[in-house]
């Protein structure tokens, strides 16, 4: 499978709400970093959060996908992550990723630059969950 294939792969996990999926395709090492804080994520803290995410959103969908290769072996991926919170709220999350794959071809680090605000909504609706 091409790192292209792959990152496909890992999407549609997400999509279809499959985190036993997603968690197959992750070097056990997998590290998720964000532009808006800029911390490192392991794979426990990111599927915490990719559940608090499908728990607040009823649908996902990624929209508008351009990946392509990279150099040192990495893929960008620039897409829309598109869907409503459970508070009826629209989100339109503008992502770009740069993701790198380990001598396995599983997915060993991503680095997701993401508007901080366009996250608050789905930030919101959790809150109120657990509240």
């Amino acid at each position: 499978m091409s790192n292209i294939d792959m990152v496909h792969k890992f999407m549609d996990a997400v999509t279809a709400r499959d985190l036993d999926a997603y968690r197959a395709l992750c070097e056990p090492t997998y590290t998720l970093w964000h532009s808006y804080n800029q911390v490192d994520m392991d794979i426990e803290t990111s599927v915490r959060a990719l559940q608090m995410m499908i728990r607040v959103m009823p649908e996902i969908e990624y929209i508008d996908r351009d990946i392509f290769e990279a150099p040192r072996g990495s893929v960008i991926a620039q897409y829309i992550c598109r869907g409503s919170t459970i508070l009826g709220e629209a989100v339109a999350l503008h992502v770009m990723l740069r993701i790198f794959f380990s001598e396995r071809g599983l997915v060993q680090r991503i680095e997701e630059y993401v508007d901080s605000g366009e996250c608050m909504v789905i930030r919101r609706a959790g809150e109120a969950q657990a509240a």
